[in-house]
């Protein structure tokens, strides 16, 4: 990967294309980042099918993984506030759950989004905040190669290792999201584009919503394992499980991402 020769170029083009005013500093960050080495970092995307501008913060995310690879920056699309349209519509992508976390985490306009489970932010400003915590070193590692899928019972079981990097407690999430959603869309130029692919979609959360709490020690390991049965309009080609580990001091302290196949 060429990361470190293109970082500044890069990021300088999707920044100022969202924003004149963000500070150069802002904008890039102090150093490239070689994300082979760091922690990866947790993109909560609260967006919505009638949200003209959330295209645009979806843009931004396709920059960013684009930059840096998908597994290292994850985004898990939030459908669920009144810009959303409920999936008891044909044609609509909010969960009940998406419409809990919209109210819980007080988004009330949109697009709007968390990084590593920081505050609410304008989509403006999501490229630097991703260079910063790009930066961090993880506090756990996690790993998902345990997991199985059953085709034929649609039962998929996660199994998420996690090794202390240093004393960790905090809360572990398992989400699931799909891909290659075809669906309508509100466009920026104030069009409907009703082929438009929605990608990273929340879908359900496999455990607690609020996750499911962990204690790990330093140099130690500790697995947990989550059953759950796929739902007949998901596609398991396009799913993907979503693990991270977070708390209120540190935020999203790791994150990953696998295909269940």
């Amino acid at each position: 990967m060429k990361i470190k020769n293109f970082l500044l170029l890069s990021l300088a083009a999707v920044a100022f294309a969202a924003c004149d005013n963000i500070s150069e500093s802002e904008r890039y960050g102090k150093d490239p980042v070689d994300v082979q080495k760091a922690k990866n970092v947790l993109i909560e995307d609260f967006t919505g099918q009638k949200c003209i501008n959330c295209p645009k913060a979806t843009d931004v995310i396709h920059e960013l993984q684009g930059l840096y690879g998908e597994d290292h920056v994850i985004a898990v699309a939030i459908h669920g506030g009144a810009l959303s349209l409920p999936e008891t519509n044909p044609k609509g992508l909010a969960t009940e759950q998406g419409k809990a976390y919209h109210e819980h985490w007080n988004v009330t306009t949109w697009p709007k989004g968390k990084i590593d489970r920081g505050e609410n932010l304008e989509f403006t400003s999501w490229s630097a905040e991703v260079v910063k915590r790009l930066q961090m070193k993880p506090a756990v590692d996690l790993d998902l190669s345990g997991t199985t899928y059953d085709a034929a019972s649609r039962k998929l079981n996660v199994a998420v290792k996690m090794t202390g990097n240093e004393a960790v407690e905090g809360k572990l999430q398992i989400w699931l999201i799909e891909d290659n959603i075809v669906l309508p869309q509100q466009m920026p130029d104030g069009s409907l584009n009703k082929n438009y692919v929605h990608n990273h979609v929340f879908r359900a959360s496999v455990n607690e919503p609020y996750g499911t709490p962990v204690t790990v020690a330093k140099a130690a390991s500790e697995t947990k394992q989550f059953d759950y049965t796929l739902a007949d309009k998901y596609k398991p080609e396009n799913v993907s499980v979503v693990a991270f580990v977070y708390n209120d001091a540190g935020g999203v302290l790791q994150v990953i991402k696998k295909k269940i196949q």
